[in-house]
């Protein structure tokens, strides 16, 4: 019997790269929807592999129902969509890729800030609707860049990355992270300080923080409340960090000027939804990662994950190593730990 992948229909169409996979191993490849436990289920059933995005449910029940399943594939950074405890305990290895789109997001975390912050959104939308005027407002309100303060919520990889691009360009950096780096933080000149501290300095915060359990909802109404007025909150990490409803509140009454948020605790969001009738919350889609380079590394990556789990070895990135001592894991070889992002 042939080995079965199931790719996410998050991911998109199958290209060059995946096609490698059928034609070195003789595998069958589907594109299947992934969206809710059921049809995780499902797919399950029928897969020796599963590749995924960053929002299916991967929840302990239906790790206990995924019968055929020997590898599941994370092709990105974060897996915090995985119960990786419970994938640990059944032998199951979760492989993912912690390093392929380090440049692109925190291209995308600096490229949200100085927009937002020169409202190039609301005038460029003002200058469509025939109202060049309204754009002269709407940028008027800028402030320059050397005079900001920006905030780093998280200084791993991709913190550490947000900041050097930041650095030449703003007053003053400054990071929070319980266990950030403070060697790392002077080679940039950033001040690590603690997280309340962060928000009442910053006119700018950024996000960086994985999504556990002590970080969900870490941008809490109160500390939106600490933020100097007219502040710009910017988001490509988790979107459960923040209170949305909270944030949503700080835009209207203007504590928030810009929020540009990369990705959201609901994906894709429902028609209807506050977040998409406030002109002063920009979505960019769940799309940082995303870039010529990273694209095709992050491809690459998976693939090479998939090739090894099909070859019954331990693929190189694996979220919690330790399956590999569990008697029901069906791989077999040592693996690099979990990285930050």
């Amino acid at each position: 019997m042939n080995a079965v992948v199931v790719f996410s229909e998050r991911l998109g169409a199958l290209g060059e790269p995946e096609r490698r996979i059928a034609a070195e191993t003789g595998a069958e490849l589907a594109v299947e929807p992934l969206w809710t436990e059921e049809q995780l289920i499902d797919a399950g059933g029928r897969a020796d592999v599963l590749v995924l995005g960053a929002v299916e449910p991967v929840t302990a029940r239906v790790i206990d129902g995924l019968t055929r399943t020997t590898l599941l594939v994370r092709r990105g950074i974060g897996v915090d969509n995985v119960d990786v405890a419970a994938a640990t305990r059944r032998g199951l290895p979760v492989a993912y890729v912690p390093d392929a789109s380090v440049e692109e997001v925190s291209d995308h975390a600096v490229a949200l800030l100085l927009a937002a912050e020169r409202r190039l959104v609301a005038a460029a939308d003002a200058v469509r609707d025939g109202d060049t005027p309204a754009a002269g407002v709407a940028v008027g309100a800028a402030r320059r860049f050397a005079d900001l303060v920006v905030g780093v919520v998280g200084f791993g990889r991709i913190g550490q990355a947000t900041a050097r691009k930041l650095a030449p360009l703003v007053a003053r950096v400054v990071a929070a992270d319980p266990y950030g780096s403070p060697s790392a933080a002077a080679a940039l000149g950033v001040d690590l300080v603690e997280l309340d501290e962060l928000f009442a300095v910053s006119h700018a915060v950024t996000l960086h923080a994985p999504l556990i359990d002590a970080t969900r909802g870490l941008v809490s109404a109160e500390r939106l409340a600490l933020l100097r007025p007219g502040a710009v909150v910017v988001n490509t990490a988790r979107g459960e960090l923040v209170d949305e409803a909270a944030l949503v509140e700080a835009v209207r009454t203007g504590q928030v000027a810009v929020a540009a948020l990369d990705v959201t605790a609901r994906e894709p969001l429902p028609a209807g939804d506050p977040l998409l009738k406030e002109p002063g919350i920009v979505l960019t889609g769940h799309t940082a990662a995303k870039g010529r380079r990273s694209g095709r590394q992050l491809r690459d990556e998976v693939v090479r994950a998939v090739l090894d789990g099909l070859a019954g070895r331990a693929p190189r990135h694996l979220a919690d190593p330790a399956v590999l001592e569990q008697p029901a894991c069906a791989l077999a070889g040592d693996a690099g730990g979990p990285g930050d992002g």
